[in-house]
């Protein structure tokens, strides 16, 4: 079985931590600096429930519910697959590390340090990507992987 992701989506120019430099006498939780998802790798997706700051960036709690996570892939196609046949369904939506993520993608790097944890959703379906000279592939299961933080779409492809 073969496995096509169709990238890591994005990353930003500077890190936040570059950008805005907080040192302890400045640092009032109060008066945190909000950042938005699109200072951070990935495309913007999923809505975070909570706002953005070093402080929520660093947590480890996800910053979004697993029905959010259904709900954004249900009305959002997979990027850049073309589907046909039936709606594809959510097989599998969960909060998983990222060494288990990139194991259910066979290896593949998620560009996260190890222990990042990450939205893995599953879907069944025909989804049908091209590639180059127009070569067509189809797969019966599509993945997307979120930054937990941010709603950000990491990796999204078939296998």
């Amino acid at each position: 079985m073969s496995l096509l992701i169709v990238g890591i989506l994005s990353t930003p120019s500077a890190s936040y931590a570059q950008q805005n430099i907080l040192t302890p006498a400045t640092v009032n939780p109060a008066n945190l600096p909000t950042t938005t998802n699109s200072d951070s790798p990935g495309l913007p997706a999923i809505t975070p429930r909570t706002p953005l700051t070093p402080q929520t960036l660093s947590s480890s709690s996800p910053a979004f519910t697993l029905d959010d996570a259904k709900q954004y892939v249900n009305t959002h196609p997979l990027p850049a697959a073309i589907i046909t046949g039936p709606k594809p369904v959510i097989v599998q939506v969960a909060f998983l590390a990222s060494q288990e993520v990139s194991k259910r993608l066979k290896g593949e790097s998620l560009g996260v340090p190890d222990g990042t944890l990450l939205c893995y959703v599953e879907l069944h379906g025909t989804f049908t990507f091209y590639g180059p000279s127009h070569t067509k592939v189809t797969y019966s299961t599509g993945v997307e992987v979120f930054d937990i933080h941010t709603g950000n779409l990491l990796v999204a492809g078939g296998q």
